[in-house]
């Protein structure tokens, strides 16, 4: 990414995105670049679609009520990936 946002803004050079990379700019500080500001969207190639469950016994209604819910049960707290094969 850093090679992207270095080379001339002469509309020669593209680089798809994953969302990864969006969420990395929100967990490190340390970015030799700044991704909203650096990055320019020019196309939507496709979207993915993310769900979070939970299993019914936890006591969360919103995004926000798991993150407290798992901050405040630490040891009880697992996530689990699932990833098409």
């Amino acid at each position: 990414m850093e090679s992207v946002v270095r080379s001339p803004p002469d509309g020669y050079t593209l680089v798809m995105v994953a969302l990864s990379s969006a969420v990395n700019a929100t967990l490190f500080q340390d970015l030799p670049f700044i991704f909203l500001r650096d990055i320019a969207a020019v196309a939507t190639i496709c979207r993915n679609i993310f769900v979070m469950v939970v299993h019914p016994s936890v006591p969360a209604a919103t995004g926000r009520d798991l993150i407290a819910y798992a901050n405040a049960n630490p040891k009880r707290w697992k996530n689990q990936w699932v990833h098409p094969s």
